[in-house]
């Protein structure tokens, strides 16, 4: 399933994500990478919904197509296809974070293993 890049697709850097989870605004980051991936680094209070069963996943995990949701993986690839996804069943709030966890370790952000 391919999904093409719209330029109007809202990106969020990952210094504002994290910015936002100091002060506890209200989001969840969904983390569309493979279980093993996410296993072996995540960030904090991510949710682990791959890629590929993203729109069954996100029913039950997420119901309320309001919420603010930040697409997140290992580059920016995957959960821009998510994001994609995701506003065409109908979410209105979703942004994908630029540069994955690649950037997220880069800019020397914590992480889980």
């Amino acid at each position: 399933m391919y999904f093409k890049m719209n330029i109007n697709n809202k990106l969020i850097n990952v210094k504002s994500v994290y910015k936002e989870f100091q002060n506890n605004t209200n989001f969840k980051i969904i983390d569309v990478r493979f279980p093993e991936e996410f296993k072996d680094e995540h960030i904090k209070k991510s949710i682990n919904i791959p890629l590929d069963q993203i729109k069954n996943g996100i029913k039950n995990t997420i119901p309320d197509k309001n919420a603010t949701i930040y697409t997140f993986c290992r580059s920016g690839e995957r959960s821009s296809m998510a994001q994609a996804i995701l506003k065409s069943m109908g979410y209105k709030n979703v942004k994908n974070v630029s540069g994955g966890i690649l950037e997220w370790k880069e800019q020397n952000l914590p992480t889980i293993k």
